[in-house]
């Protein structure tokens, strides 16, 4: 199980929302986890995991005593670990309350109805399924507006959006995790995402000279023997220069590269991108 249905959809249906059954309640449910960061607002580091039952949960404990050192039984794939995130836990858990968890809810909800409003009043953009939580994604759905030059112009404006490549089961597109810490915000991210809606469809991003002169099979065929050092030409040939951070300026152009790739060649390219920039 995900750790957003944990954190969301109990709380859901104490506030009367309809909510489809998860959990233990569903006998292929045999686990479930929980990064409480997410949506339990506490530090990084502390998160939780339950079995059905005993049974299942041995599987997980490590014990050792076939060395010379003191015996070693964990629970845990971490040996040592710090107690500071389990305790800021605690005391965010008896801050927030029942009640407080139930009204952060509650704001997510009311701010991902709004987002959604406003995507129905947009035609070129097209909201991915019907999503019960405060999580959503959307798609272009005019080929004049690209959601990665979308994304890009988002970002200039602060919102820094998490965009989506294309897969057998949905299209590209810009996925929204709404928090409680968003919900504040959303009036003027819907301002600017109807403005820079409109900006992009009066005045395209001009395409990338490379993407648009090749075919998008011929990318992916040349990638079919890619080799890490191929991406310093490629990023030449395709005129991206790399920000003061080490990504390049003009992300938009990266996603469209990557999103005709298959997810092999994809991961090809972003483990050498990643081994060159640490």
């Amino acid at each position: 199980m995900l750790a957003w249905a944990v954190c969301i959809c109990p709380f859901l249906r104490q506030l009367g929302h309809e909510v489809p059954p998860f959990g233990f309640e569903l006998p292929g449910v045999t686990s479930i986890s929980c990064d409480l960061h997410k949506f339990g607002y506490v530090p990084k580091g502390c998160s939780t995991i339950l079995y059905r039952n005993k049974e299942l949960r041995q599987h997980q404990i490590f014990s050792c005593s076939q060395w010379p050192g003191y015996t070693v039984v964990n629970p845990t794939v971490l040996s040592s670990k710090t107690g500071a995130p389990m305790a800021a836990a605690w005391a965010m858990f008896q801050y927030m309350g029942l009640e407080g968890y139930q009204n952060a809810v509650a704001d997510c909800q009311a701010a991902r109805d709004a987002v959604i409003a406003a995507l129905e009043q947009l035609p070129s953009l097209a909201l991915i399924g019907q999503p019960d939580m405060s999580l959503l994604a959307f798609a272009s759905k005019d080929e004049d507006l690209s959601i990665f030059d979308l994304a890009d112009q988002l970002n200039e404006k602060g919102w820094y959006v998490q965009v989506q490549l294309a897969s057998p089961h949905s299209p590209a597109a810009i996925h929204l995790s709404i928090s409680h810490f968003n919900c504040p915000h959303i009036p003027s991210f819907v301002a600017d995402l109807q403005e820079t809606v409109a900006e992009l469809m009066s005045n395209p991003v001009e395409e990338n000279e490379l993407l648009a002169a090749l075919d998008h099979s011929m990318l992916a065929l040349l990638m079919e023997d890619f080799d890490p050092a191929m991406l310093g030409q490629f990023q030449e040939l395709m005129g991206l220069e790399s920000a003061e951070g080490g990504l390049p300026a003009d992300m938009g152009a990266v996603n469209q590269l990557l999103n005709v790739l298959s997810a092999k060649q994809r991961e090809d390219v972003l483990l050498a991108f990643m081994n060159e920039l640490i």
